[in-house]
């Protein structure tokens, strides 16, 4: 798995915390804040994607 890759899913784990986080204290929140925090997962997805593809292989 290459670093990158690793980095990802720890954000993606960071931010399943948090909306558990508020699905505890505040169901309604969790409900909203699901589809913002999948929808910012992805287009970070797809940047880092971009980057990557421009950079020359060293």
């Amino acid at each position: 798995m290459k670093r990158k890759q690793a980095e990802f899913i720890l954000m993606v784990l960071g931010v399943a915390e948090i909306v558990a986080t508020f699905y505890t204290i505040y169901p309604p929140v969790a409900i909203a804040l699901t589809p913002l925090a999948i929808y910012c997962l992805v287009i970070i997805y797809i940047s880092h994607a971009k980057n990557s593809k421009n950079k020359p292989n060293v």
